[in-house]
């Protein structure tokens, strides 16, 4: 990629490796732009020179910001931990008698989907305004939905009421969309990147 080449002409230019900052999106792409590194290279660079290159995905390299600056204890909340969190919350709140299976399979996942999309625009439990949700709802809810606007109006406020059991349930606690929100908060470059790469 040319990515890769832009990289290796900083380095052939004494561009300290660390110095240079790459971020990708999956440690799949991690890999790869290590390894084209190393192919488009053609032996002129060193592999101990390439693996000091400071290549992250977004969350590693937030995580790592956060700790260093204090900013988070270390310890993040997996998917795994949110997933049965809402698991609880919906047994406790019995929405709509659900069997425990189809919680699990379908209802879990979307869910949790949800709450990360919104949570990306900082909407949290306590600034959602269940009213003017509702409103919402009756003028979009069409009579052709297989869920009648009963279902859907009583959803919302289960809804609601699941993802503040799960925001109450972590105490200190942040999990990944938290970490990416205080971390573009509180980013500061620092000037060790001047030819930073995205």
């Amino acid at each position: 990629s040319s990515l890769s080449f832009n990289i290796i002409s900083l380095l052939k230019q004494y561009v300290e490796p660390e110095d240079i900052l790459c971020i990708s999106y999956t440690e799949k792409a991690k890999k790869e732009m290590y390894d084209a590194i190393k192919k488009n290279s053609q032996g002129q660079i060193a592999d101990s020179i390439i693996t000091r290159i400071n290549i992250n995905t977004f969350h590693s390299f937030a995580y790592q910001y956060l700790v260093e600056s204090g900013d988070i204890s270390g310890e993040i909340i997996g998917n795994n931990i949110l997933r049965f969190s809402l698991l609880q919350s919906f047994e406790k709140h019995g929405i709509f008698n659900y069997g425990k299976d189809y919680l699990i399979s379908d209802i879990v996942p979307k869910v949790e989907n949800a709450i990360r999309y919104i949570k990306n625009f900082g909407i949290v439990p306590d600034t959602i305004d269940i009213s003017k949700a509702k409103a919402h709802l009756e003028k979009i809810h069409s009579s052709s939905s297989k869920y009648s606007l009963d279902e859907v109006l009583t959803f919302l406020e289960k809804f609601v009421d699941v993802y503040r059991d799960y925001e109450n349930s972590k105490d200190d606690t942040v999990d990944y969309t938290d970490m990416l929100l205080l971390f573009s908060k509180n980013y500061i470059s620092p000037h060790k990147y001047p030819m930073s790469q995205f």
